[in-house]
């Protein structure tokens, strides 16, 4: 038997893979530099998994896309980091939380309320 590290039982669980296709439809017309991804997971019962996508501000396209992020569950951040010529750019961050059971009991949602 094979033994799966539990980032690779999440990503390759069909809540996760329901919740970055759903999220991709969702975003369409975004220009999204970060397409969700798990970030992190809580070890617990259901598992939380804290699902990230990047995104960069200023761009027209995106435009409202934060208001729209934050009504969906997401929390928004933004980092300070240098675009390809040096200049000091911000990439924004957002987070929410999926929960994916261990045992088929549960049943599975998606966080952020």
């Amino acid at each position: 038997m094979e033994t799966r590290s539990t980032f690779e039982y999440v990503r390759d669980h069909e809540i996760t893979k329901t919740f970055i296709q759903d999220t991709k439809k969702m975003l369409h017309g975004f220009v999204i530099e970060r397409m969700p991804e798990p970030h992190s997971i809580s070890m617990s019962n259901p598992l939380r998994v804290n699902m990230r996508l990047h995104y960069r501000a200023g761009i027209k396209a995106n435009k409202g896309l934060k208001t729209w992020l934050e009504v969906n569950g997401w929390k928004v951040g933004r980092r300070e980091t240098t675009d390809e010529d040096g200049r000091t750019c911000y990439i924004f961050e957002a987070y929410r939380a999926i929960h994916i059971p261990i045992d088929k009991k549960e049943e599975p949602t998606y966080g952020g309320q």
